[in-house]
């Protein structure tokens, strides 16, 4: 599991010198094992997840795709949680 803590930590903590994926730059909650990923929002709007490698993203409740690449988009509301499958390539 990936443990709570603030995105602001961890940028101070030199995550940006390549010792520490970013998936995403917002305050929403992230957790992944790297087959399932949940994004729980803390803000209403559009998500981008960025992935440290290229992977098929599917909804894991509708199974709908989301995309093929590195980057998953999709819009939430705030309190609002989504739960992705993702398969390497």
């Amino acid at each position: 599991m990936t443990p709570r803590f603030p995105k602001d930590r961890w940028d101070a903590a030199g995550s940006r010198r390549g010792d520490v994926h970013i998936y995403f730059d917002a305050n929403d909650m992230i957790e992944t094992d790297g087959r399932f990923l949940a994004n729980s929002a803390t803000s209403a709007g559009e998500k981008t997840i960025r992935l440290p490698h290229l992977a098929s993203v599917t909804d894991a409740l509708t199974r709908e795709v989301i995309t093929v690449g590195t980057e998953a988009r999709f819009s939430l509301s705030i309190g609002e949680a989504k739960l992705l499958w993702v398969k390497q390539k």
